[in-house]
C-alpha cells in the first residue's frame, strides 16, 4: 500500500531523505511522518521537476492537473473526501437566510452540518453509526452540544428514516420532554453489556463502564457571536469498558477511531483526542497504570506530532474564555464491537495493516523491515488460558530449532511498548496463548507466522455459542479480527477433549497441556513455508 503511495503520488527518495513535489500541502511532511516515522528528513522541492521520472509530474506536463493532484493525495486513496456540492441559490423560504448563506464563501459557518455511515433506518442501532458533525458547537451555559439549524427541523431532510417509525428529525429523543422514548444518536464506547448505553445530558460526567451514547440538540438559528471555532479533526470518545485488556481496547476503541476517519473522508495524522473520561476513573484498582501505557502508545500516536495534546473534554473546554466553542470538525461514533461481530471487521483488512504501520512509525519501528533471520517467539501468559506445561515446551522447542532459529520467550511484563514492538519486529514465528495477551501480535513483520491456542466450551442446552461454537469444537478466539489480519499467516495449535486441558476441563478460560512433538510440527510447517523459492 505504502509502495503504491509513494509511486501514485511522486514522492521521490533520496538516500535517508524524501523529496516532495512543490505542489503538495503544507501538512504533506505530517502525513509522511506518520507513515515512516518521526525521524525521516523531508525536503519540499523548490522547483517543478523531481529527480527521477514521477507519475504526478508526467501525467499532464504543461497543465494544472499534476498540482490539483497533488494537493488531493489522501484524496486520490480514499482517506479524504474532496470538497462537496455548494451552490448557492435563492431559498424563497426566507430572504433572511438566502441573504445569509450567500454573502460569502464562509456564509455556511453559521450553521453547522453532519453527515454519517452505517445504519440510519434503524433510530435503536447507534452502535451501527459512525457520523462527523461540522460547526457543531458546545455551549457552556446550558453545558450542551448544539446543533444550529438554518430551519425548522420539519423544512430539513430527516435525520433517520425508521423502518417502523418513519422520517425523524431529531437527533435526541426524551420521554420527559414528551417524546416515546429516551434514545441518542451515536455511541461513544463500548460498554458492558447487556446494558443500556448511559443517556448524554447537560455536564454528563461518565465514571461508568456502561456505554455512553451521545446526541446534539438542535436549534433553530445561527451559530451566535463571540464563538470560538476550534480547527482541526476531534474526535470525542469514551474508554472501553475493559482497560486492562490490550484487544478490547486498542482493537474495539483505539483502531475503531482510527478507522472512523478514513470512513468518513477526514483522515488526519494530526488528529485532536478528547475523551469523556480518564481511562483509569473508575477502572478496577491496579489497572490505572496500565490502561495509561495502552492510551499513551496505541492511541496517542493517532495525533502525532501534530495534533493537540489528548485531553479530557471538560478539562479541555476550561482552556478557552469563550462561552461558545464550535468544532470545525468532529468525529463520534465508530465500530467498536469488533470481537462480538465480525461484519465490523471484513473489508477492513487494508486499515489493519495501515494501523499497525502507524503505530511502529511513531514508535521508531520501520514498518517494512522483515527479520533477516528466524527467531522463534514464545509468549509465556500466566492465569487463565495458559500454557500450563509452558517450561517444558519452550525446552522441547529450543532443543528443536537452537541450529536453525534464535529461540526466546517472553511475558512482556517490565518491557515499554517500544521494545515489545522491537522484539516482535525481529520475530519470524510466534507462538501464544489466545486472548488479550496475543492481540499485540498484529504488529508482527509482513509475512510471520503466528502459532495460536484454540479453546473449546462445552454447551448445555445451547447448540452455539455466543462466536459461533459448537460443543466440544476447536475454536480461535478473537477469530472475527484474525481472519482479517492478512499481513500475517495464521496457525492454530487446535484442542478438543480432557486430555488437551489442565485439569480435564474443558472451557473458554482453562489452561492448555500443548503437545510439544505436535507444536514443534507446526513450527517446522511455518519455517518451510518462508524459505525462498529457487
Amino acid at each position: 500500500m505504502v509502495a503504491a503511495l509513494i509511486q501514485f503520488v511522486g514522492i521521490f527518495w533520496v538516500g535517508k531523505n524524501v523529496l516532495l513535489d512543490p505542489h503538495f500541502p503544507r501538512d504533506s511532511a505530517n502525513h509522511l511522518r506518520a507513515l515512516f516515522g518521526p525521524s525521516i528528513e523531508i525536503e519540499q522541492s523548490s522547483s517543478g521537476e523531481l529527480p527521477g521520472r514521477s507519475l504526478l509530474n508526467h501525467t499532464s506536463a504543461g497543465s494544472n492537473q499534476s498540482s490539483t493532484l497533488a494537493a488531493h493525495w489522501w484524496n486520490l486513496v480514499g482517506f479524504q473526501r474532496s470538497s462537496p456540492i455548494r451552490i448557492s441559490t435563492d431559498l424563497n423560504r426566507s430572504q433572511q437566510i438566502s441573504t445569509d448563506l450567500n454573502r460569502s464563501s464562509n456564509a455556511y459557518q453559521k450553521f453547522s452540518r453532519w453527515r454519517c455511515i452505517g445504519d440510519l433506518e434503524e433510530s435503536s442501532h447507534l452502535i451501527d453509526r459512525t457520523c462527523v458533525f461540522e460547526n457543531v458547537c458546545y455551549d457552556k451555559q446550558i453545558q450542551d452540544f448544539v446543533f444550529f439549524s438554518p430551519m425548522p427541523k420539519e423544512s430539513l431532510t430527516p435525520i433517520l428514516y425508521d423502518h417502523r417509525k418513519g422520517s425523524q428529525f431529531l437527533f435526541r429523543r426524551r420521554v420527559v420532554e414528551g417524546m416515546d422514548e429516551d434514545l441518542d444518536f451515536v455511541l461513544l464506547n463500548y460498554g458492558a453489556l447487556p446494558s443500556k448505553p448511559k443517556l448524554w445530558s447537560p455536564g454528563i460526567i461518565h465514571n461508568s463502564s456502561s456505554s455512553l451514547s451521545w446526541s446534539p440538540r438542535i436549534h433553530e438559528g445561527t451559530i451566535p457571536d463571540g464563538h470560538k471555532t476550534l480547527a482541526g479533526v476531534y474526535s470525542l470518545s469514551a474508554p472501553h469498558r475493559d482497560v486492562m485488556n490490550l484487544g478490547h481496547v486498542v482493537w474495539e476503541d483505539f483502531f475503531s477511531i482510527f478507522v472512523a476517519m478514513i470512513q468518513l473522508g477526514i483522515y488526519t495524522p494530526c488528529l485532536n483526542l478528547l475523551r469523556m473520561k480518564r481511562c483509569e476513573t473508575g477502572a478496577r484498582k491496579g489497572s490505572a497504570k496500565l490502561c495509561s501505557k495502552f492510551e499513551n502508545n496505541f492511541l496517542l500516536p493517532l495525533a502525532g506530532s501534530c495534533g493537540a495534546k489528548m485531553a479530557q473534554f471538560y478539562d479541555f473546554i476550561q482552556e478557552y474564555h469563550q462561552k461558545v466553542l464550535c468544532f470545525e470538525t468532529l468525529m463520534v461514533g465508530g465500530n467498536f464491537n469488533v470481537f462480538d461481530d465480525e461484519r465490523n471487521t471484513v473489508g477492513k483488512e487494508p486499515l489493519v495493516q495501515f494501523y499497525r504501520h502507524v503505530i511502529l512509525a511513531w514508535h521508531g519501528v520501520s514498518p517494512t523491515a522483515i527479520p533477516k533471520s528466524h527467531q522463534i517467539l514464545l509468549v509465556d501468559k500466566h492465569g487463565q488460558r495458559s500454557i500450563s506445561n509452558f517450561k517444558s515446551v519452550a525446552s522441547r522447542v529450543a532443543e528443536e530449532f537452537s541450529k536453525v532459529a534464535r529461540v526466546c520467550a517472553t511475558d512482556y511484563s517490565h518491557m515499554s511498548v517500544a521494545d515489545q514492538l522491537r522484539m516482535l519486529s525481529q520475530t519470524s514465528i510466534a507462538v501464544s496463548p489466545c486472548g488479550g495477551i496475543s492481540m499485540i501480535l498484529p504488529f508482527l513483520p509482513e509475512g510471520a507466522y503466528v502459532i495460536l491456542m484454540n479453546y473449546a466450551v462445552i454447551l448445555s442446552g445451547r447448540r452455539v455459542g455466543l462466536h459461533g461454537e459448537c460443543s466440544g469444537c476447536s475454536w480461535t478466539m478473537e477469530g472475527e479480527l484474525w481472519r482479517h489480519v492478512r499481513h500475517i499467516n495464521k496457525v492454530y495449535y487446535q484442542v478438543f477433549g480432557p486430555s488437551d486441558f489442565e485439569g480435564g476441563i474443558v472451557d473458554r478460560a482453562s489452561s492448555i497441556r500443548v503437545d510439544a512433538k505436535r507444536l514443534n510440527t507446526l513450527i517446522w510447517g511455518a519455517i518451510r513455508e518462508m524459505e525462498p523459492h529457487t
